[in-house]
């Protein structure tokens, strides 16, 4: 049976509340968990329209493809 994954939507889906809960539950301390809550939530987009950036805006979830620390989340989501 073959499983086919599509790995870009599951990094897009990852809840921050469950990320902190899991780093809770594998015992990271206070100070590393609010550095990875804050390197993961600290972003900001814009949209380019016509040549032009609209406002800036946050997302809520998910982590950043293309981070060198999203693999290592990553897994350490799955393990959760």
């Amino acid at each position: 049976m073959l499983i086919h994954l599509d790995l870009s939507k599951a990094f897009d889906g990852i809840n921050w509340q469950y990320m902190k809960a899991i780093l809770k539950a594998f015992e990271f301390s206070q100070l590393w968990t609010n550095w990875i809550m804050e390197l993961v939530s600290g972003a900001f987009f814009s949209i380019l329209l016509n040549g032009g950036p609209l406002q800036p805006f946050s997302h809520s979830r998910g982590i950043r493809q293309g981070d060198p620390l999203s693999p290592f989340l990553f897994i350490i989501m799955a393990e959760g």
